[in-house]
């Protein structure tokens, strides 16, 4: 049986609970900042971050970013991606559902 594990948390216990190899991390851009020690002020600090927390152990990170999006990175996958909500509304589970049912568009994808 595999059970998935996601992690919405701040602070220490951020820090911590990355270090236990969760599925799913969802950091948003204040999260993101401090787990980082600096400023999170765009898509590349955001992929940056994401590297740092899979790098302590986060399998997969979605950093929130407000109004400017969600940046998405998987360990083990050279891929990034940074989603954009049509009209910059709605909380991260929303803007993945707009995207799914083609209501947001896709501004960047990188493959390294």
């Amino acid at each position: 049986m595999v059970v998935a594990c996601s992690l919405d948390t701040s602070g220490e216990a951020l820090r911590q609970a990355v270090a236990a190899a969760p599925d799913l991390v969802k950091p948003n851009r204040a999260e993101a900042t401090w787990f980082a020690g600096r400023p999170v002020n765009n898509a590349t600090a955001a992929i940056e971050v994401a590297h740092e927390m899979i790098h302590a152990g986060a399998r997969g990170v979605a950093v929130s970013l407000g109004a400017d999006g969600i940046i998405w990175e998987r360990a083990g996958n050279s891929a990034s991606a940074h989603f954009t909500a049509a009209g910059n509304r709605g909380t991260l589970l929303g803007r993945l559902w707009r995207r799914r049912s083609g209501r947001a568009s896709q501004s960047h994808t990188r493959a390294g």
